[in-house]
């Protein structure tokens, strides 16, 4: 079947896709959200989705004008959806948030208290189960107290000709999305309705989507990667997808892929960690019980994308018809709206090798036996991307790494009531031609034979002895340096001890492991790590912290700035012989 995407130029923003597809393909299911994570669905149409979202925005219409914040407080499923659809047909600014359903006060919470006063919303979309587990405590705060809170389970569908919505242009704010703090403190980036007809363009493009597609995405929908790549981008195409709460996907990974192989899925993907988590939590005997024949696209992204996962991962579910050429690699991020890079649909990802010191010292050398780096394909439309010298704002020599800018239709207004860090972030210029402005990603990286390369952050690189380190490469040697240690379980990190930076790693062990650990057995973990790092990377560890969690993002990022701060509040002392 062919593509069924709406005719853009007709079409100027994301409410006016789904009243398009709520016309002309009425009957067709959008959405099946699995309430159990296994089985028991339920499952929404186009025409359905359009009339629960034109009943939400016209509640809307009570409290709020056009251009109103509003937050939303919902699990996953149906009802988020509506709501947030409720949000663009009313022309409100929604605001994805995780909701709090705890009978205490949690960082969750402080986290939400937070986004609303940044954001000065109107009113709240939630449950009663939400709303009774977080109302007293958004009473307590000034600037919350007296917000009106909309159930939408008790909202009336509305048809078409009971719906006169307002005028919505491209360039007004579609919605917030508040960045997860993995670098710094969370931020509202401001992504218009035309950012979104364009992200999903791209993407529903490069992954070659059509209606006879069918994706399962358990990804959270407070997120770019899982409101946007989960829901918008098959609203947008006509692929039915099939959701799932990101914590049954946690207790047991063997889930997501019984789903891609019940429904026959061809289109899913999330983090790298995700699939590592898959190969080591999927209990063997389940293996021959899976058919993953069907899919076509496993796209990967939001972190450092390992060719050791897609390797791991291809050989111990090949047996059950995964192939390793349906991994498409990606790169993106909330201020490019979602996706700026995509390798394309049946295209081997491509790995390449270089040397490491070569690395330290910025530099592209590519070697046999040197460390590995996944491309993360190329830009599409109008996306243009440049490596640019971070600190003269040059461009790169070919062969250099850099920061990566990023310019387009996509790239997002800016943040919300902070205009110094956006002129900082979305109005860079490129020294020497004026050329821009472009979007700084924070971002390093380098350009090779088309495919782009990422290498770390420009803010948590480590710069010891005048040598550059990333973090990622002494944190997977820590990691594999001790079986006691979690996958993704070590963080590195710089600290100023007497006018010098020093090497810090923090490890994560498995909490009944931390819970019996002896000094002596403390003390082989943390030689370990020691001696590894010291015979890879040739660096002197002046620490090794042990702990039973890392700061980490819901995509499965280490917080670094989390890490250095509890750190240097901790003062721990040194247990090494």
């Amino acid at each position: 079947m062919s593509a069924i995407f709406p005719p853009a130029p007709e079409l100027k923003t994301f409410a006016a896709v789904l009243q398009w597809h709520g016309i002309h393909h009425a009957d067709k299911t959008i959405f099946r959200f699995l309430t159990d994570g296994e089985q028991q669905e339920d499952a929404i149409t186009y025409s359905a989705l359009d009339a629960r979202a034109k009943g939400v925005a016209r509640h809307l219409a009570l409290y709020c004008a056009p251009g109103d914040r509003v937050l939303l407080l919902l699990t996953p499923g149906i009802d988020f959806i509506a709501a947030y659809f409720g949000c663009l047909y009313a022309g409100c600014v929604a605001i994805p948030t995780y909701p709090h359903l705890r009978p205490k006060k949690d960082s969750i919470l402080t986290r939400i208290l937070n986004v609303a006063k940044d954001a000065a919303p109107k009113a709240i979309l939630s449950n009663e189960i939400v709303q009774k587990a977080s109302a007293p405590f958004f009473e307590e705060a000034a600037h919350t107290r007296r917000l009106p809170w909309i159930d939408v389970t008790t909202v009336a569908p509305l048809s078409n000709q009971q719906w006169a919505g307002p005028s919505i242009s491209p360039d007004d704010l579609a919605f917030l999305q508040y960045t997860s703090g993995s670098t710094n403190l969370p931020k509202g980036v401001m992504v218009s309705h035309g950012n979104l007809l364009h992200n999903a363009h791209t993407i529903s493009t490069l992954f070659g989507l059509s209606p006879s597609d069918k994706g399962v995405i358990w990804l959270p929908p407070y997120h770019d990667m899982g409101l946007i790549g989960g829901i918008l981008v098959p609203v947008f195409s006509g692929m039915e997808t099939i959701l799932m709460a990101p914590a049954y996907f946690l207790q047991r990974p063997s889930r997501w892929l019984q789903v891609v192989s019940r429904y026959r899925a061809t289109v899913t993907g999330a983090p790298n960690f995700a699939f590592d988590y898959a190969v080591r939590k999927t209990k063997p005997e389940l293996i021959p019980e899976l058919n993953l024949s069907t899919l076509g696209v496993a796209f990967s992204g939001a972190e450092p994308i390992s060719a050791d996962t897609m390797r791991r991962f291809a050989d111990t579910f090949g047996p059950c018809g995964f192939q390793y050429d349906t991994f498409m690699p990606c790169y993106g991020l909330a201020e490019g709206t979602l996706m700026v890079t995509s390798e394309q649909r049946k295209h081997a990802p491509v790995v390449r090798y270089f040397d490491k010191q070569a690395l330290e010292q910025h530099r592209v050398v590519e070697h046999p036996s040197g460390r590995p780096f996944v491309g993360c394909g190329a830009p599409t439309d109008d996306t243009t991307v440049y490596i640019v010298h971070p600190d003269t704002f040059a461009e790169a020599e070919p062969g250099q790494i850099g920061e990566v800018w990023v310019g387009g239709s996509s790239v997002a207004m800016g943040y919300w009531g902070r205009p110094e860090a956006t002129a900082e972030t979305f109005q860079a210029h490129i020294a020497g031609t004026g050329e821009g402005p472009f979007m700084r990603t924070g971002d390093l990286g380098f350009v090779l034979d088309g495919q782009l390369f990422i290498t770390g952050r420009i803010k948590s690189l480590i710069i010891i002895d005048g040598s550059n380190h990333y973090p990622q490469d002494i944190e997977w040697t820590a990691e594999h340096s001790h079986p006691d240690i979690q996958p993704h379980g070590a963080a590195a990190f710089s600290v100023d001890i007497d006018g010098q930076e020093k090497l810090v790693i923090s490890a994560e062990l498995d909490a009944r492991t931390l819970r019996d650990l002896t000094d002596e057995q403390a003390r082989s973990i943390r030689r370990a790590i020691i001696s590894a790092v010291s015979n890879e990377h040739n660096l002197s560890v002046h620490e090794v912290t042990l702990t039973g969690r890392l700061p980490k993002t819901t995509s499965g990022k280490i917080k670094h700035h989390e890490c250095r701060a509890a750190y240097l509040a901790s003062k721990q002392s040194p247990l090494i012989p």
